[in-house]
């Protein structure tokens, strides 16, 4: 019997320690064994401090078999597909107080065609974009599909961090082959296939903190953050 599996991975970084910016009621990794022909899940989550909040959000990543219908869902909003971005309805204290959280939701219907889906956002608060988790979303559906982890590593390190000329990453073991850099409105800066001893030149961001997404020979995705100064 064919199965859908679901993978929700939730890869948060602070800049110096691996950390989450916000407060989270579901599980930051969830594995659902499921038969249905469609399925929706949401991840939850609020501030740490309760506060009146405006969270926005961008696709920073996404593959999709094309058969499949996927859409998505924020706090209060739905859109067809996945578009580049969203702003979610704010939400004041008051409602935090009383147990409102936002989300984002991710429904996907498979058309019994295998196959995996894979999608990353970033979201941020308005008011300070330095506040924000990468949240991803890995579908996969069929009996032998593998569940290669997608997140991050303590084995790739960023260095030096803060950077503001020169970006190095360190592997004991992955074989990286493509480096990519993203803002934290999802737009990508730097994208190439490099020789990790040579660095990648950030000289030319704008200050502020940045995604790095890394892929090894394999095809497996690793994410950090760092601070360009």
């Amino acid at each position: 019997m064919k199965l859908f599996y679901l993978v929700i991975a939730i890869c948060c970084t602070s800049f110096l320690v691996k950390a989450q910016n916000f407060v989270y009621s579901t599980p930051m990794h969830l594995v659902d064994t499921l038969e249905g022909s469609s399925e929706e899940n949401d991840i939850k989550f609020k501030p740490q401090v309760a506060k009146n909040t405006t969270f926005l959000w961008s696709t920073i990543e996404k593959s999709i078999p094309a058969e499949w219908d996927v859409s998505v869902c924020d706090h209060i909003n739905c859109y067809v597909g996945v578009p580049k971005k969203g702003v979610m309805t704010p939400i004041t204290k008051e409602e935090f107080d009383n147990g409102t959280e936002a989300f984002m939701k991710l429904t996907a219907i498979h058309m019994n065609v295998p196959g995996e889906a894979f999608v990353k956002f970033l979201v941020y608060d308005e008011a300070n974009p330095t506040m924000g988790d990468t949240i991803t979303f890995r579908l996969i559906y069929g009996e032998t599909a593998s569940l290669t982890d997608h997140g991050t590593t303590s084995e790739i390190q960023l260095y030096p961090n803060p950077a503001s000329d020169k970006l190095f990453i360190a592997s004991d073991s992955k074989e990286i082959q493509v480096v990519s850099i993203y803002d934290q409105l999802g737009r990508k800066k730097f994208s190439e296939t490099m020789n990790l001893k040579q660095g990648v030149n950030v000289s030319e961001l704008e200050k502020g903190v940045y995604l790095v997404t890394f892929e090894d020979q394999q095809g497996n995705r690793y994410q950090d953050r760092f601070i360009k100064k």
